[in-house]
């Protein structure tokens, strides 16, 4: 669990499919449901993150942009590759599925 915590972001979306995938013991479930709370909130690095986001996203420029589309495709359901995936989209240039 403390990996997991410490993971964060990384570690959200797997939590969550496995989640969504069912058939976990309620024990389990509760655990899964705690850690997703705790991860809720935003840590100071995660805020570092998303504010360098949008400032390359209000910058505009072809270099921002290439950031952007290499940090779209980042860890899949990560949080930083899906808040970089809709600065994409707001610019009007789909993300690219990364392959």
């Amino acid at each position: 669990m403390r990996a997991l915590e410490k993971a964060g972001d990384r570690a959200e979306a797997g939590l969550r499919e496995a989640l969504a995938a069912g058939q976990l013991s309620l024990e389990l479930r509760r655990r899964i449901e705690n850690l997703l709370d705790k991860l809720s909130p935003a840590s100071p690095e995660t805020l570092r993150m998303l504010r360098a986001l949008e400032v390359l996203e209000n910058v505009r420029t072809p270099e921002a942009r290439k950031v952007l589309q290499k940090l779209a495709s980042g860890v899949p359901g990560a949080r930083l590759t899906r808040e970089a995936k809709a600065a994409l989209t707001r610019l009007g240039r789909p993300p690219s599925s990364g392959k």
